[in-house]
C-alpha cells in the first residue's frame, strides 16, 4: 500500500497514485490533502472514489518551486503521507489554469531568457497586471441635523486587477478561447519575483482581444481580463481528450476487451491506453465518468 507522487514536468503538475490494496479492510474512497510540511497544516483538495482500492488523480494547483507533501485519508481512516515533492521550473514560467478543466491549462512565458526562447509559439506570454484594488465593504447613511453620517463597515475585500497577456499564433488564440469559455475561476501562478501569491481569479467583465499592428493579417494578439480573487471552486474535474471513459469505451467496447489488453489502470489514467505514449495525456476525472482513474 502506498501513495506515489510523480512530477509531470512539461505540464507542471503532480500525478498521484493512491493504492490501498494491501491495507486491511476495504476502502472505497479517499480524501486528498496537500501541505508544506509532513505535519501540515493540510489543505483539503478533494475526495476520490477507489476502484479495487486504487485511484489515480492529479494536482494542477500545487505551488511551483516549493516542497509539498501529500496526505490521503480513506473512508475508514487509513492514512498515507508522502513528500517532499517539488515542481522545479527555475522561475522561467507561470501558468493560467482551469482547475475543473485541466486540459485547457496554458503556460505563461515570463520571458526571462533572450530570444529565441522569449518568442514562444506554444505558450502565452505574460504582459503584466493593471492597478491592484481592494474594495471597501462599508456604507454611509446621512443623519438628520448631523454633520457626520452613520457608518457600517466590514472587512475590506481582496484583490481586483486586470491580467494582461500576449499570444503569437491563431492556434494559441483558439487555446485562449478554450481556457476562458467555461466562464469559471482560473488559477494564476507566477514566479515569486512578481510578488503574486498563487490564487484563483474570476473574470468580472469582458475578456478583450486586440490586434497590435495595423496589418490585421498578423496573428499576434494582446489580451486583457479584469479579475477578482475568489475561493477555490467546487465541482467535478473533467477528463482529458484521451483519459475519459467515453474514449475508453470506443477503444475497448466491452470490459473483457479492456482486461484482455496488456495495459494497466495507470495507462488508462494517463491516456496512453487509448491514445498511445506522447499523445494528449493527463489524469481524467469527474464529469466523464467515475472509476479506476480517479474521482
Amino acid at each position: 500500500m502506498a501513495l506515489t507522487v510523480t512530477v509531470d514536468t512539461p505540464n507542471a503538475l503532480f500525478e498521484l497514485h493512491i493504492d490501498y490494496i494491501a491495507a486491511a479492510g476495504t476502502q472505497t474512497s479517499a480524501t486528498i490533502y496537500r501541505g508544506l510540511s509532513a505535519a501540515g497544516p493540510w489543505e483539503e483538495l478533494r475526495t476520490v472514489d477507489l476502484l479495487a482500492q486504487e485511484a489515480y488523480a492529479f494536482d494542477n494547483t500545487a505551488p511551483l518551486d516549493v516542497d509539498v507533501w501529500y496526505r490521503t485519508v480513506a473512508d475508514d481512516g487509513t492514512e498515507f503521507i508522502t513528500g517532499p515533492n517539488q515542481i522545479a521550473t527555475g522561475g522561467v514560467s507561470g501558468w493560467l489554469r482551469d482547475p475543473g478543466r485541466p486540459w485547457a491549462d496554458r503556460e505563461l512565458s515570463v520571458c526571462t531568457a533572450p530570444d529565441p526562447l522569449c518568442d514562444p509559439v506554444d505558450a502565452l506570454s505574460w504582459v503584466g497586471f493593471g492597478t491592484f484594488g481592494r474594495a471597501t465593504d462599508a456604507g454611509l447613511w446621512e443623519i438628520l441635523n448631523d454633520e457626520k453620517p452613520a457608518d457600517v463597515f466590514a472587512r475590506r475585500k481582496n484583490l481586483s486587477t486586470v491580467i494582461k497577456f500576449f499570444s503569437r499564433t491563431l492556434a494559441m488564440k483558439t487555446r485562449v478561447y478554450e481556457l476562458f469559455t467555461a466562464g469559471g475561476p482560473l488559477f494564476l501562478q507566477l514566479p515569486p519575483v512578481y510578488g503574486w501569491t498563487d490564487d484563483f481569479v474570476q473574470t468580472t467583465a469582458d475578456l478583450t482581444e486586440d490586434y497590435i499592428t495595423k496589418d490585421q493579417s498578423k496573428p499576434w494578439r494582446r489580451w486583457e481580463a479584469p479579475v477578482r480573487t475568489v475561493r477555490r471552486p467546487a465541482g467535478p474535474i473533467q477528463g482529458t481528450a484521451c483519459a475519459n471513459w467515453c474514449e475508453v469505451a470506443v477503444i475497448y467496447p466491452t470490459y473483457a476487451d479492456l482486461t484482455a489488453s496488456s495495459g494497466t489502470w495507470g495507462e488508462v489514467a494517463d491516456g496512453s491506453a487509448t491514445c498511445g505514449a506522447g499523445a494528449l495525456l493527463g489524469y481524467g476525472e469527474g464529469g466523464y465518468g467515475e472509476g479506476g482513474y480517479g474521482a
